[in-house]
């Protein structure tokens, strides 16, 4: 995957996800939210805010600040 791929939020949490095997439903019960919200995270539709990524850095273990610059990134780049 291109550097630019991972720099898209969606992105990141895909490749999390598969790593781990854990399907985004399950990541939406983990972090007490609708699935449709990971799925429109997953897609690009959704931007981070402090909140996911608080509850994003507590399942995957990778900082809120690393899901947070991932945002960044993307917002930057217009993704």
């Amino acid at each position: 995957m291109t550097t630019d791929a991972k720099n898209h939020q969606g992105q990141a949490l895909a490749e999390e996800l598969s790593a781990s095997g854990m399907t985004g439903t399950a990541l939406a019960a983990a972090l007490g939210i609708a699935p449709e919200v990971v799925a429109d995270l997953l897609s690009g539709r959704r931007s981070l805010d402090e909140d996911l990524a608080n509850g994003l850095a507590r399942v995957t273990g990778k900082p809120a600040t690393w899901w947070l610059r991932q945002q960044g990134r993307a917002d930057a780049e217009g993704r």
